[in-house]
């Protein structure tokens, strides 16, 4: 951008500035600082404009360019910036109210940015111009009062910088066919937020129905009740019998028997039980049991046990055999 057109944004900024002393006379000592900075910046690219124009100055003046290029791309983005709140105020038509919720929402968004006001920004830009106008003069500039001003001002337009690739990266960008050709931006608000899916447009998750035992590859219920459970393995061999277990498990036989019956249809035992020696007084003990079981009486006054007997007179199946009387 030519100084000439910098000069004239600036310009246009200080213009835009004007309107805001009417709606907002508590901020017009604030507002009238900020056009004067403004036309002073402009005023002095005009200058820097005449002496790069001037055959004298030519040499000196491309030692500045440099940071006159830094000083001019900042003042862009500050200039932007401001026009863009400009915007709201309806052409200088708006009431009182959208100005001060404009000039402080205009002041909030530049301190948040540099930390500093928007005067404070200013000043830098004016004096920093001032200085170049010095250097390409030769009229005896501090070398480090330079420095530090365009390293401020270099790191404000870093930060401008990022703070436009991040809104650009926010935009998408998109191209709309047309019959004649041309590729237009579609608005971001549009593309803001993807479109929400319809109910029957979801994706469900599959539904995992349980292999049938009768027919393992058909993925439906079966009418048969599921497969008995496995033996109970004991303590001691559930180790060695872990595979043969899985194996039966996976059998999807429902016809077999009930491992219950296996269990009980035999008179044996796995189960160890103690071994008790034989003797002649067990022996008549379980004689005299099996004597008394099968003694039918209607009652023995000395006996002190219980015993099932029959009496077809009474409704009690048992009693104590003392109040039993012997035939």
């Amino acid at each position: 951008m030519s100084l000439g057109a910098s000069a004239d944004n600036a310009e246009s900024v200080a213009a835009g500035f004007h309107t805001f002393r009417a709606p907002l006379p508590e901020h017009a000592a604030e507002v009238t600082s900020l056009i004067a900075d403004l036309y002073n910046i402009s005023s002095s690219l005009s200058n820097l404009e005449a002496l790069n124009r001037d055959p004298r100055y030519r040499r000196s003046f491309q030692v500045i360019q440099s940071d006159l290029s830094l000083v001019q791309t900042s003042l862009k983005y500050t200039g932007d910036d401001i026009l863009d709140f400009f915007r709201a105020l309806d052409g200088g038509q708006a009431s009182s109210a959208i100005y001060l919720r404009t000039w402080t929402a205009l002041n909030d968004f530049f301190w948040d940015e540099a930390q500093y006001s928007l005067a404070t920004r200013l000043a830098k830009y004016k004096t920093f111009l001032r200085e170049l106008g010095e250097v390409v003069k030769d009229d005896g500039q501090d070398p480090h009062y330079l420095s530090v001003l365009r390293n401020g001002i270099k790191i404000l337009c870093d930060v401008q910088t990022s703070h436009i690739t991040e809104r650009i990266r926010r935009v998408p960008l998109h191209r709309n066919p047309s019959s004649s050709g041309s590729a237009e931006p579609v608005s971001p608000i549009s593309d803001r937020r993807a479109p929400r899916r319809r109910s029957y447009e979801r994706t469900r998750p599959a539904h995992a129905s349980p292999t049938s035992p009768m027919s393992p590859s058909s993925g439906t219920y079966s009418d048969f009740p599921p497969s008995v459970p496995d033996v109970p393995a004991s303590p001691m061999t559930s180790a060695t019998s872990a595979t043969t277990a899985t194996s039966r498990s996976a059998n999807t036989d429902f016809s077999r028997a009930h491992w219950a019956q296996a269990a009980f249809k035999t008179p044996s035992t796995s189960t160890p039980l103690p071994r008790v020696e034989q003797s002649p007084a067990i022996d008549q003990a379980v004689k005299e049991i099996y004597a008394l079981m099968r003694r039918k009486c209607s009652g023995e006054e000395d006996l002190k046990s219980f015993l099932n007997c029959e009496s077809p007179k009474s409704s009690l199946r048992s009693m104590p055999l003392t109040m039993m009387k012997s035939p």
